[in-house]
């Protein structure tokens, strides 16, 4: 008894469809990939305002804790 591992409709085998099953889902990752990259810009900035820093460039670092919330590092926070 074998597996047959053909897609069933185009014909394609399932290693064709790895690589690219079609635009529809090329565009759908290129969308998500945008949106998930403004919206962790906006929670960057979001934290970086809420910690009292006037802007982004102000924050050596911004760490997301594992409670959920953000820690800002100041630049210069080290230094003596």
């Amino acid at each position: 008894m074998g597996v047959n591992l053909a897609y069933r409709g185009r014909g394609d085998s399932w290693m064709e469809r790895i690589f690219f099953d079609g635009w529809d889902s090329l565009l759908r990752t290129v969308v998500i990939g945008v949106l998930a990259y403004v919206a962790l810009v906006v929670c960057l900035r979001g934290a970086v305002r809420a910690a009292g820093l006037p802007a982004l460039e102000e924050a050596a670092s911004v760490v997301l804790e594992t409670d959920g919330s953000f820690s800002v590092v100041r630049a210069g926070a080290g230094e003596p």
